[in-house]
């Protein structure tokens, strides 16, 4: 199986624009593995897509980048992760609950 993907093709399977993983890149929330000297290619490995995974669940619950970088940070434990995360259902709760009042 294949393990290092271009940024072209690691957008295709992840359903996110070229361009939005070049921004995550250069504010340094979601980096290549590795990028070619020669060209500047960007290769991102196989295993890196659990993280852009864990971005898009975040974006998609409104979280701010730099609270995203913030929790995907190597220095983030998976304890604090999931703090973050349920603290994020509580905010979505509540905000439901508010939607059904009104």
């Amino acid at each position: 199986m294949k393990e290092y993907f271009s940024i072209g093709e690691t957008a295709r399977l992840n359903n996110i624009s070229i361009q939005t993983l070049r921004y995550y890149d250069k504010i340094g929330i979601f980096k290549p593995q590795c990028t070619d000297r020669d060209n500047g290619y960007r290769y991102y490995h196989v295993k890196q897509f659990f993280y852009l995974d864990i971005i898009k669940y975040l974006k998609y619950i409104k979280t701010p980048l730099e609270e995203i970088k913030r929790i995907i940070s190597h220095t983030c434990t998976p304890e604090l992760m999931q703090t973050f995360l349920e603290e994020q259902e509580n905010v979505i709760e509540r905000e439901m609950e508010r939607l059904e009042r009104a």
